[in-house]
């Protein structure tokens, strides 16, 4: 079966599970040294470069092709005639926009799946949905869903990461480097984490949103870089 969820020309082979590992073998002698093994995490930094979506993180039952920015996959004649399965949520969707889409950002740096998405007020407009880096571009990339109207290309936001440390590794000053988190921070993915490493603070990190859910692909061209920003460690509570 052909395949290209990581966004590259690809195939999908399907054999009895006694026989995997030699056919893996006797392809990977054949290659005479030209392809190499590699995990899903390879594989999820490139689907994440082709902005393709991970169900599970990306998709959900609740989740519609038109908030996922795959319309593409719906066929002309089904978009005209209607008469299928959610016909009548996704084509008032396509007529009137969905409340919210999902877009591809650039960030500054650590980004967990789950975590809030604000404005530059500080209004929640979202979450993220999938994160990684990115070994083309050589930085952070990520996707979410955010409100409709704060979906364009260019426009800031922030992260908002939870992290956690022990009492011992509190920094004295308030304002951090973001090299200095590798060193002091242990970044937690579940809030529970808490009750183990000790106490929680939150980090503010900023990002882009560099593509619209109605393109299938990160734009390198509209790569946006928010200079200069500190992350800054609110100490109270």
């Amino acid at each position: 079966m052909m395949h290209k969820y990581t966004g590259e020309d690809g195939f999908e082979i399907s054999v009895p599970s006694e026989n995997a590992v030699d056919l893996a073998k006797a392809i990977l002698e054949k290659s005479e040294g030209k392809i190499r093994l590699t995990g899903l995490g390879a594989r999820d930094s490139l689907r994440l470069e082709a902005g393709l979506c991970l169900y599970g993180n990306d998709m959900e039952q609740h989740i519609t092709p038109v908030e996922a920015g795959l319309t593409w996959a719906i066929g002309k004649r089904r978009k005209a005639e209607g008469g299928f399965l959610g016909a009548e949520v996704i084509l008032k969707q396509l007529a009137e926009d969905p409340k919210i889409r999902l877009v591809g950002f650039t960030s500054t740096g650590p980004r967990q799946i789950h975590s809030e998405i604000q404005d530059e007020k500080g209004t929640t407009i979202g979450e993220i949905t999938s994160g990684g880096f990115s070994p083309c571009l050589k930085k952070n990339i990520a996707m979410g869903y955010v409100k409709s109207g704060s979906h364009k290309a260019g426009t800031k936001a922030k992260i908002l990461v939870v992290v956690c440390f022990s009492s011992e590794d509190l920094p004295t000053d308030k304002r951090l480097q973001p090299p200095c988190l590798s060193k002091i921070f242990r970044i937690g993915t579940l809030i529970k984490e808490v009750r183990v490493v000790g106490k929680m603070r939150w980090v503010m990190e900023s990002a882009h949103i560099i593509r619209k859910a109605k393109h299938n692909a990160f734009p390198h061209q509209d790569v946006q870089l928010w200079h200069g920003f500190k992350f800054a460690i609110l100490i109270g509570g």
